[in-house]
């Protein structure tokens, strides 16, 4: 059975809202093997959609009911992302508020028993059981900005404690783990629990190709928001037919097809399904692709490794990959200062991790849905 399209079981007590935050499809790819799992549970799923999210999971459960919940487009500007975001704050602020409100009359017209909200903070109620998916419990704040941590932190603590339960996609380990500081900090709430790493790819760890053409000597893996997708884009066409490097790009378009055509030595791929991602994934010698948390989480699960470069004014992204770096599991550039050449001479030094203590096999998250079903069942 080809993973994201579970056979649905028979006893469906309880129902589940899973509602994933539309910035981009990450916190939507993510909740893949959540929704996967729920089902094989005995759940009976709804899926919260909106956006390009929302699409991106239509599509891959179209059998599964539905509910339209609110967007709340988020603007960036050049590189002054986090700038942008603080000015953002305050309305976002009362986006989690009409968001919490517009739950309580969905639930009058469609009851559930609990709902899973990835960094969705409005969506919690009193009347049902509330679980939150974040791997940024200590958002990182740049250096100049770091008068507000403080406040920050107290924000989302607040928020937090609102939900019965935070389940963290990393693991619980505190020395072997992906998102260090951010999810390993001084933790002072107690409905936490690491659930693993949360990838689509959790059951291709062993995926092995129906046919091997020639390798590809470099895979690059764009993603996140414009204009710096398409700066780097740019970037990386220009090098890459100037080298003549056999390369596949996934262009990072949700709305985009699977669809493949060439362009001199260059294969461009919009938007590539599970099969074809991890296909590529395997022929290719190097990667390239953001620090995206869930791009970086799907890596480790296909066991493959790469040369991040952080969107830039991404505070977690520039932090994720540079304790990434540090832990000898990743390498990183700066877009800024993104030259091919060195790339690639620096990931003829990357050496292949050993992934094997990073856990994707669902594990933690079956375990976490045991102990919700029977928390539940008590209730």
């Amino acid at each position: 059975m080809h993973p994201g399209n579970p056979e649905p079981a028979d006893n469906k007590r309880f129902k589940a809202l899973v509602a994933p935050l539309d910035w981009g499809t990450g916190h939507a790819a993510r909740c893949i093997p959540v929704i996967n799992e729920l089902i094989s549970a005995g759940f009976s799923v709804i899926i919260g959609t909106s956006g390009k999210s929302g699409i991106y999971l239509k599509n891959r459960f179209p059998a599964l009911e539905t509910v339209t919940l609110p967007s709340r487009e988020i603007r960036y500007s050049g590189s002054n992302i986090f700038r942008g975001l603080i000015r953002q704050l305050p309305g976002f602020l009362l986006f989690t508020l009409r968001e919490h409100r517009y739950l309580k009359t969905l639930l009058a017209r469609l009851p559930v028993d609990v709902i899973i909200s990835d960094n969705r903070y409005g969506m919690y109620n009193r009347n049902v059981y509330n679980v939150i998916i974040t791997h940024q419990l200590f958002i990182r704040i740049p250096h100049r900005f770091r008068v507000l941590s403080r406040i920050v932190w107290r924000i989302t603590t607040g928020m937090l404690s609102k939900f019965n339960e935070c389940w963290i996609p990393d693991m619980p380990d505190s020395m072997i783990n992906l998102c260090s500081e951010m999810s390993h900090g001084n933790i002072r709430f107690k409905n936490y629990r690491y659930v693993g790493l949360l990838s689509r790819f959790y059951n291709y760890v062993n995926y092995t190709p129906e046919f091997r053409p020639e390798k590809y000597d470099l895979l690059v893996i764009l993603s996140g928001p414009e204009p710096q997708r398409t700066l780097l884009e740019n970037i990386v066409l220009q090098q890459i037919h100037a080298l003549n490097i056999k390369s596949v790009i996934f262009r990072g378009l949700p709305e985009g097809k699977n669809t493949v055509r060439k362009e001199g030595c260059i294969t461009l791929i919009d938007n590539p399904d599970d099969k074809t991602f991890a296909f590529y994934a395997g022929m290719a010698e190097k990667i390239i692709s953001r620090a995206g948390y869930s791009t970086i989480m799907d890596l480790v699960a296909l066991r493959r490794n790469a040369l991040l470069i952080p969107t830039p004014g991404q505070t977690e992204q520039e932090y994720l990959a540079r304790s990434l770096a540090e832990k000898d599991l990743f390498i990183f550039l700066s877009q800024n200062s993104f030259q091919l050449k060195v790339a690639l001479k620096r990931m003829k030094k990357l050496s292949v991790p050993d992934f094997k203590n990073f856990i994707t096999d669902l594990s933690l998250l079956k375990h976490s849905l045991c102990d919700l079903t029977d928390k539940m069942n008590k209730q």
